[in-house]
């Protein structure tokens, strides 16, 4: 439209000058009169200003801007400018690395002009636990510490406790590097110090896992950082309300360098992870023995070389698996706080064969059994006696144990499930190296059982209620039983 109309104004300006010109060279019967030439200006002058109003008009048009392979005009009034040269529309300004999009790792996004997502997760539970027969109180089942029989708060009344303390929050993210895939997660929850009840049921924040990786298990993968010990099968657990489940449990997070290599269908895997000397003491009370200067006992417990351990799992069908663990540490306890010569040192190992295997539609059974000498630690229900020294003899001993879990899972449709199962572990003692304060109060054998109905009718939601009995019995057979039911209320993120 433009090149017409910028045309149409110098034409008309020389037919309006050259009108007179015109005139004169005429004939007589041929001259316009005076009052034709009035009208004559007065019609070009009409149209100069018709042309003019097209011009201005044309000015206004918003220019075509081309996306891709369509062609779209703005309704913006965009000046534009007296130049060939096109204008930038505010469209293409926008720059890729400004936008926010979908992540590589499900539910992520991409942190904008950078190649790395992340993905924020978590759940918000509030658990309400019915303790009936016996005052335990704990926020969730520490089976080795159930009250004794005769004990003082044996004698009490049934507790109900609420709490919230396993919510938990955590980051992820992965980024593509030339070494392959750098993926890092942080997470923690509310089981770190916390205040009895009161106008803020204050819980402190405890960090569970905290760790980096490089690589992929197919072509090989280094993991650094603190996270489930590679001595636990978490598949291999059953799903539990309670925050740790069953008596006999692997249960340990810690710091690890953890190298991991897929062959086929066989996964190997190795680490070497920080020591925890469990040494108890037996000159009068069990004293955990940390590693200090100077212990309460003039028994000092230290280490000096990681524990390692190997991990091997075989995936023989789409849903059944079985594993093997190996785990070698080392003890030592320095007998008197003074003397670096009188130190004595024990080794200890545990084996482990854990495994899922699925059948009917949804259905499962899971199994993980154990035994070792000197690692009791990794078996939370052992209460952490991996060995025990007699600060009068000065004998230090491992101690042997064996235990595991077993648990099914039914699902009755789409949204229910419920779980059994049940776990044990039994410490062979040295009574001969306790007193009788030791051996009243030193487990000899933990169990316990459960059952729990799961309705989870979106992802991000489900309600739940489990019953759970334990029993505890000491060196001395002096026994405890424990009967808590528990429902947990889940909103996931």
């Amino acid at each position: 439209m433009r090149k017409p109309a910028r045309l149409a104004s110098p034409l008309l300006a020389v037919l309006l000058l050259a009108s007179p010109a015109i005139a004169a060279d005429a004939s007589p019967a041929d001259t316009l009169s005076a009052q034709d030439i009035a009208t004559l200006k007065a019609q070009i002058a009409q149209l100069t200003k018709k042309v003019d109003q097209l011009e201005a008009l044309s000015k206004k048009t918003p220019p075509t801007i081309t996306t891709g392979a369509t062609s779209t005009t703005t309704s913006q009034n965009i000046p534009v400018a007296a130049t060939t040269t096109p204008r930038s529309s505010p469209i293409a300004a926008v720059s890729a690395e400004d936008v926010v999009t979908k992540g590589t790792l499900p539910g992520s996004f991409r942190v904008p002009g950078t190649d790395t997502s992340v993905k924020i997760g978590g759940y918000v539970k509030l658990d309400a636990i019915e303790d009936t027969g016996e005052s335990y109180g704990q926020s969730y089942a520490h089976f080795f510490e159930i009250p004794l029989k005769n004990s003082i708060q044996s004698q009490q009344s049934s507790q109900t406790t609420f709490g919230a303390q396993q919510s938990r929050i955590n980051l992820e993210t992965s980024t593509p590097s030339r070494f392959g895939e750098i993926r890092t997660f942080i997470e923690g929850d509310f089981f770190g110090s916390s205040a009895a009840n009161s106008n803020t049921n204050a819980y402190g924040f405890a960090l569970r896992h905290a760790y980096g990786s490089v690589g992929s298990p197919v072509t090989g993968q280094v993991l650094a950082g603190q996270t489930w010990s590679n001595f636990m099968d978490v598949a291999a657990m059953p799903e539990t309300l309670d925050y740790i489940g069953p008596a006999g449990t692997l249960f340990v997070r810690q710091p690890q360098i953890r190298y991991t290599h897929a062959l086929g269908p066989v996964t190997l895997s190795g680490s070497v992870e920080v020591a925890g000397n469990s040494i108890q003491s037996t000159q009068n009370v069990v004293d955990a023995i940390t590693n200090s200067a100077t212990a309460p006992t003039a028994a000092t417990a230290r280490t000096q070389m990681p524990d390692m351990i190997v991990h091997a799992q075989y995936d023989y069908a789409k849903d059944g698996y079985i594993g093997l663990r190996a785990l070698a540490n080392q003890i030592n306890v320095d007998h008197t706080a003074t003397d670096n010569n009188d130190t004595e040192t024990k080794y200890g190992y545990g084996v482990a064969v854990s495994g899922k295997q699925g059948f009917w539609t949804k259905d499962n059974v899971n199994y993980d059994v154990v035994v070792g000498n000197g690692t009791g630690r990794y078996a939370y229900d052992i209460g952490g006696a991996g060995a025990y020294t007699n600060t009068t003899t000065n004998v230090l001993k491992t101690t042997p144990y064996y235990g595991g879990t077993f648990g099914f899972q039914h699902y009755w449709s789409n949204e229910f499930r419920s779980n059994v199962f049940g776990g044990m572990v039994h410490l062979v003692d040295d009574r001969s190296i306790m007193n009788s304060t030791i051996s009243a109060a030193a487990n000899k054998f933990v169990a316990s059982g459960h059952a729990n109905l799961i309705w989870q009718p979106v992802a991000s939601y489900k309600v739940g209620i489990e019953y759970m009995h334990g029993y505890r019995k000491t060196e001395s057979g002096i026994e405890g039983n424990l009967d808590r039911t528990e429902a947990s209320f889940i909103y996931s993120f």
